[in-house]
This record gives C-alpha cells, sequence and structure tokens, in this order.
C-alpha cells in the first residue's frame, strides 16, 4: 500500500561488506578476515590503547559480528520478498526478541509511535536475541565503540581517514587513492 508508510527493522551490524565474509573458508576469505582483525586493532591503537588491548578489543569485535552473521540471511535470501517482509505488531516483535527492549528503542528516537513494524528477516532477531544475553556487557561496548569509530573515521583526523581508507577503500574496493 504505497499510501502508508511502516517502521523497518532489519538484519544488520556487520563491518565486512556480507555475512559470508564470516563464513567462507577460501584463501581469500580468511586474509580478507585477517587484515579486518589488523584494521580494527588499529583503529582503536588510534584511539589511544596499547596494542595488547587494541588486539584483543578487535577479537571480541569479530566474535560478536561472526555471531550475527551466522543469524543473517544470505544476499540471495534477502532478495526474495517473501524473505523480507514481515509485518508485524511491535509487541509481537518484542515477544521475539526480547533482549533488544524495542519499546525503550523506539521510544527513544523520538519517532511518530506506531504499532506496526516491518521486520527483516525475524529469524535473524529470534537467533540474535540469545546473543544479546550471551555476550559480556563490556564486548557489546567494545562493539559498539568500534562500530562508533568505524562510521565517523571518514571525517575524522588523518591517520583514521588513511587507516579507513587503507582498508575499506584499497583493500576492500581496489580504489588506488583516496
Amino acid at each position: 500500500n504505497a499510501s502508508m508508510q511502516i517502521a523497518n527493522v532489519s538484519q544488520g551490524g556487520l563491518g565486512l561488506p556480507d555475512r559470508d565474509y564470516y563464513s567462507d573458508t577460501d584463501a581469500k576469505s580468511q586474509e580478507t578476515r585477517q587484515k579486518y582483525l589488523e584494521h580494527v586493532a588499529k583503529m582503536f591503537v588510534l584511539l589511544g590503547d596499547d596494542e595488547a588491548a587494541a588486539k584483543k578489543e578487535a577479537q571480541a569485535v569479530m566474535d560478536i559480528e561472526t555471531k550475527l552473521a551466522d543469524a543473517a540471511f544470505k544476499r540471495v535470501q534477502m532478495r526474495d520478498p517473501k524473505n523480507r517482509d514481515h509485518k508485524m505488531k511491535v509487541t509481537e516483535l518484542a515477544a521475539l526478541a526480547p533482549n533488544f527492549k524495542f519499546d525503550r528503542y523506539f521510544s527513544s528516537t523520538s519517532a511518530p509511535s506506531f504499532t506496526e513494524v516491518n521486520v527483516v528477516p525475524p529469524d535473524f532477531f529470534q537467533k540474535v536475541n540469545g546473543v544479546v544475553e550471551s555476550v559480556p556487557v563490556a564486548d557489546w561496548k567494545t562493539y559498539l565503540r568500534w562500530h562508533a569509530v568505524r562510521s565517523a573515521a571518514p571525517t575524522l583526523s588523518d591517520p583514521f581517514v588513511r587507516e579507513n581508507f587503507a582498508f575499506y577503500g584499497q583493500y576492500l574496493n581496489g580504489q588506488k587513492e583516496l
């Protein structure tokens, strides 16, 4: 119904482009994961952490993202509208994934109130619900700190811009220069 708008929640939370980057076992995928770990650690060092702590933090990020990737649908699955369109009541979403505290999140966004939401895909939230509870809070803080610096990196000081470009621009996308 094109005359209506609906809130949408979708799988995500990965620093690599796709879930398969975390699970494929070919040499290139393994190399990419190793380069990603090194990149994340370098960014934590730029934030002021010592190298040993940065490596540990990078591994915590990788562990969480791997769990998120394991729960996520593959790209081909996400192309199928049957896997993307799951309209449900907000209360049903809250029951599906109670550890997400969606009611708190939605009310804090200052969005207009709504009672229905499209969940893409429900399986992701159901699977990750247990991950939310099983991962230590300290690791979640590290993960969130990583994603904050990752998203801001292009607008931070030159060392952040260059390190971000070295991994995402050059290594992943083959760009020659910034």
